[in-house]
C-alpha cells in the first residue's frame, strides 16, 4: 500500500472550491471532477470517495539472512461507505475543447469507520463508550528513515470514470487532502520549564583576584613545577530550565534558562566568597524524533532522526553568568540566540520535517531534546549536557478558517 500520490490527466482530475486542501472533520468538501478530453458514452457518471488510511513499516535484521520488512495498516475510511456517484454533468468548451465537469459535496466525518475499532495491534486500542479512542484522528505527514522504515496517516480524494465495456477498467485521479486537528490548539504560554542541576569543579589560579588576566611566564610556569601546589579550586552549581512542551509556532523561540550559583563549602578557602564570573561560549542543542511502530504478530519497532538546532552554536560575544551566592536572574540563552525548530523549505528535499507528538493506531512519535553548554570559567573549560523529554504541540488554530 504505497503513499497516495496526486495524479491529475486530461482524462480525469479533480479540483476543489477555493483551491483548499485542509480541513477539519465535519467540514463539507466543496468541488467537482472534470474532463478536458472527448467522451464517447451519451450519459457519463463518475465515482468520487474520500478514503483514509494509516501505515507503518519497520524492517528487521535476520543477520546472515539480510532484513525482512514488518508491516501493519488500517482503514480508517473505507472508500464503499464514502462514495458518491456523480452522473449530472455539466459540458462547456474552453478554447474549442470539451470541458466536461461533474460537482460534489463530500461531508468529512467525525468518527472512524467501524472497522477501524477495537484493533488489537494499537497504541490507542478502542474503548467502548470512549469517544476519543473513536475520534476521527488529524494527518500525520509522515516519517521515513533512510532505511525503508516509514509511518503516516492520510486522506484522500480518489475520483473514477468507468470505461464503457470494461468492467474494471476506469480513468483514475487522486488528489491528497490535508484533515487538521478539531481539538481547540491555544498558543502556548506555559513552556513546563523542568530544572536540571550540574555540580562543576574548576581549579586556576585565575579565580584568585587580581590574576583574571594573568598569564604566566615560562620562568614562572618553572617555579610553579618545584613549588607547593596552590589549591583555587571552585564548585559551583549550574541551574539549566529546559522546556518540556513546545510549541510549532514561528518566530517564537525556545526558551533555555541558565543560572549558577557557587557551592562555597566544596570551594578552597583562597577563593572562598569570591564572586566569580562564568562565560558561556558555546551551545548545542539536538532535537531527537523517536518513532515507534507495531506490525505483524505485534512486533515492535523503533528509529531516532536527529536534527541539530543549533550547529554547535558559537556565542560571539559570550554570555556571562554571575556566580555570586545572591539569587541571580537566569539568562534566557534560547531568546539570545532566536533557538528555534528549523521550518522546511518546499525545495528543501533532506531535511527533515518536524512533526508534532502524534499517537495513532500503529505508530507513535515523540520527542527529546538533548543539550551541551560550553563555559569558560578562570580560563579553563567546562561543559554541562543532559536530556529532557519534549512534548511538541501543533500550531495554535484559533481564528481557524
Amino acid at each position: 500500500m504505497p503513499r497516495a500520490a496526486y495524479k491529475s490527466k486530461p482524462s480525469l482530475a479533480i479540483k476543489l472550491e477555493g483551491n483548499r486542501l485542509a480541513y477539519y472533520s465535519g467540514d463539507v468538501i466543496n468541488g467537482c471532477v472534470y474532463r478536458t478530453s472527448s467522451l464517447s458514452c451519451a450519459d457519463p457518471y463518475v465515482y468520487i470517495s474520500l478514503q483514509g488510511r494509516t501505515k507503518a513499516k519497520h524492517w528487521i535484521d535476520c543477520g546472515g539472512d539480510g532484513s525482512i520488512p514488518l508491516r501493519s495498516s488500517l482503514i480508517l475510511l473505507d472508500s464503499q461507505r464514502h462514495r458518491q456517484k456523480l452522473s449530472h454533468v455539466i459540458q462547456s468548451t474552453e478554447d474549442g475543447s470539451p470541458v466536461y465537469e461533474w460537482c460534489f459535496a463530500l461531508t468529512i466525518p467525525t468518527t472512524v469507520d467501524e472497522g477501524a475499532q477495537g484493533r488489537k495491534i494499537s497504541f490507542t486500542p478502542f474503548t467502548q463508550g470512549v469517544a476519543d479512542s473513536k475520534t476521527l484522528p488529524a494527518s500525520f505527514t509522515g516519517v521515513t528513515e533512510s532505511g525503508g522504515h516509514e509511518a503516516y496517516l492520510e486522506y484522500f480524494l480518489q475520483a473514477d470514470l468507468p470505461v464503457q465495456g470494461k468492467a474494471f477498467a476506469a480513468h483514475e485521479a487522486i488528489l491528497p487532502i490535508k484533515i487538521l486537528s478539531s481539538l481547540e490548539q491555544p498558543i502556548l504560554i506555559d513552556h513546563l520549564l523542568q530544572e536540571q542541576h550540574h555540580q562543576l569543579q574548576v581549579n586556576s589560579e585565575r579565580l584568585i583576584p587580581g590574576m583574571e588576566n594573568h598569564r604566566p611566564s615560562f620562568s614562572e610556569r618553572l617555579k610553579k613545577t618545584f613549588a607547593p601546589k596552590v589549591d583555587c579550586r571552585l564548585s559551583f552549581q549550574f541551574d539549566i530550565q529546559v522546556p518540556s512542551v513546545i510549541q510549532l509556532q514561528p518566530e517564537v523561540p525556545i526558551p533555555f534558562l541558565v543560572s549558577a550559583a557557587p557551592l562555597w563549602d566544596k570551594t578552597d578557602g583562597i577563593i572562598r566568597n569570591v564572586p566569580q564570573k562564568i562565560l558561556i561560549v558555546g551551545l548545542n542543542v539536538m532535537l531527537h524524533s523517536v518513532t515507534q511502530v507495531k506490525c505483524e504478530r505485534d512486533q515492535l519497532g523503533e528509529w531516532v532522526n536527529s536534527i541539530p538546532l543549533t550547529h554547535r552554536l558559537p556565542l560571539n560575544p559570550p554570555l556571562a553568568i554571575q556566580c555570586t551566592g545572591e539569587r541571580e536572574q537566569p539568562v534566557d540563552i534560547g531568546t539570545d540566540v532566536n533557538l528555534q525548530i528549523p521550518k522546511k523549505k518546499p525545495y528543501e528535499v533532506t531535511v527533515i520535517e518536524i512533526e508534532p507528538d502524534y499517537v495513532a493506531w500503529n505508530f507513535r512519535h515523540s520527542h527529546r531534546l538533548e543539550y551541551e553548554l560550553r563555559c569558560m570559567v578562570g580560563g579553563k573549560a567546562v561543559t554541562a549536557s543532559g536530556e529532557q523529554t519534549l512534548r511538541i504541540l501543533p500550531p495554535s488554530n484559533i481564528g481557524r478558517f
